[in-house]
């Protein structure tokens, strides 16, 4: 009976495997890079094109005018509308708009009677202002009518000389009258680098840059060849994902606030750049997987493969192991398979040459409390083969950094337009590491500048 029963318990623990559970660290989520508290400043250029101004100018439709006045024996007649398009351009950094007018002229005199068509222009200037709102207006509003003729006699000098007066009197004074009241919506000019810096950028290898722009600061319009430009200031919190989390940007509204005197300091960039842990598991798991069987006092194990995870500020190593121990019930021997993982985990520490984990323990359970394991683990010198193996040279991630920052400065791409950027790099260097959200951290430190869009004068 008692061999009956001996037999009876070898088969029942010999078919139960003896599960290794390593102490649950990892939060593991997949969430963004936490961005530094410190922020960061960026200067960007944006543009309000000139004919775009110039539309909505468009919009004010002078009155025609007739006008009939007698001059000692000579009595003239004329009527003149706008006619074509308005065209603003830069003159002396005053913004101005040329209106068109065209019209006929007529002078009789002693029975005769002299008709002309007639061309005018009217030159408005004024100084671009940019209010606290983002509103556009313009101030200092002056006027000045050309008119276009050639030297047909005296009898026609009345006649351009009438016609210029009365521009200047009527149709004039209806446009200076509009211009100063006038309120051009600017935020069109900046709305599309809001939107962009709003969105994550892709960089290479799977990863995006994410600028998170907390405020923009505007300075005073400068009207150039082509554009009435805006000089503005980033305020944001940037970080650099590899891989890009999936976890949707936040689009919301970025305030922004006028500066009379706005200036740009060197950009000082502070950037967590997230690694992903994937590949640097890697060649952890290809060394620990080399050492093959660990024998034990009764048995042996054997590393299959690591998944690394973080957990409280330290880098997780999960090691699944399998293997066997041997053990006897009445003298009876029998095998129990061995599965699970084993924990190894460490603080990311920045040296002068890598970033590798610092002081690396080891911990493991199993119900059956078999020190025998643990002791064999120790023996095979784990710790020190995940300290040797897993480290990331420094002039590596130097190298990413700049290559990310090189591949920025090609050009942002937003609704099918290229905007382009101007990375001058004064200094570049690594200044800690840590292991957050599933991900190993440097804090990349960049002294230069950083200037999106289009800086040119056309």
């Amino acid at each position: 009976m008692r061999h009956v029963l001996a037999m009876f318990a070898v088969l029942t623990l010999s078919s139960c495997a003896l599960h290794l559970r390593a102490p649950d660290l990892d939060v593991g989520a997949d969430r963004p890079v936490a961005p530094a508290t410190e922020p960061s400043h960026l200067a960007a250029v944006v543009r309000l094109p000139l004919p775009v101004v110039a539309a909505l100018v468009e919009q004010q439709v002078t009155e025609p005018i007739e006008r009939t006045e007698k001059v000692g024996p000579m009595t003239w007649t004329l009527q003149v509308a706008r006619q074509g398009s308005i065209v603003a351009r830069s003159d002396g950094g005053n913004l101005c708009f040329d209106v068109p007018f065209r019209g006929t002229g007529t002078v009789t005199a002693l029975g005769g009677k002299l008709e002309r068509k007639l061309d005018a222009h009217i030159g408005l200037c004024a100084v671009p202002h940019l209010g606290p709102r983002g509103v556009l207006t313009l101030n200092d509003v002056t006027v000045r009518v050309q008119v276009a003729h050639s030297d047909l006699g005296p009898l026609t000098k009345p006649l351009f000389d009438g016609l210029a007066a009365q521009l200047e009197q009527v149709a004039g004074r209806q446009l200076i009258d509009y211009l100063k009241t006038l309120e051009i919506p600017a935020n069109q000019a900046w709305a599309p680098l809001t939107a962009m810096l709003s969105r994550d950028i892709a960089l290479p290898q799977g990863a995006c840059l994410r600028l998170r722009p907390q405020a923009l600061e505007l300075g005073q319009p400068e009207v150039d060849p082509s554009a009435l430009r805006l000089s503005v200031h980033v305020t944001a919190l940037p970080t650099v994902e590899q891989p890009c989390a999936k976890v949707p940007t936040s689009l919301a509204d970025v305030p922004v606030t006028v500066s009379g005197d706005l200036q740009h300091p060197p950009t000082r960039l502070l950037l967590p750049v997230g690694i992903g842990l994937e590949k640097l598991g890697e060649e952890v798991g290809k060394s620990l997987h080399a050492l093959g069987r660990i024998e034990t006092g009764n048995g042996w194990l054997e590393v299959q493969g690591v998944r690394l995870g973080t957990a409280r500020d330290v880098l997780v190593v999960r090691a699944q192991v399998k293997g066997e121990v041997r053990d006897s019930v009445l003298w009876i021997p029998y095998h129990r398979a061995v599965d699970g993982e084993v924990l190894l985990w460490g603080v990311p520490q920045l040296d002068e040459t890598v970033v590798r984990l610092a002081s690396v323990q080891m911990d493991l359970r199993t119900d059956d409390g078999l020190t025998e394991l643990g002791a064999a683990l120790k023996r095979a010198r784990l710790t020190e083969i995940v300290e040797k193996k897993l480290q990331v040279p420094r002039a590596l991630l130097e190298r990413q950094a700049r290559e990310a920052l090189l591949d920025i400065g090609k050009g942002l791409e937003f609704a099918g337009q290229r905007m382009p950027v101007r990375i001058d790099t004064e200094t570049l260097q690594l200044e800690k590491a840590r292991a957050m959200a599933g991900r190993l951290e440097v804090q990349v430190r960049f002294v230069g500048q950083i200037v999106i869009g289009d800086t040119n004068r056309l």
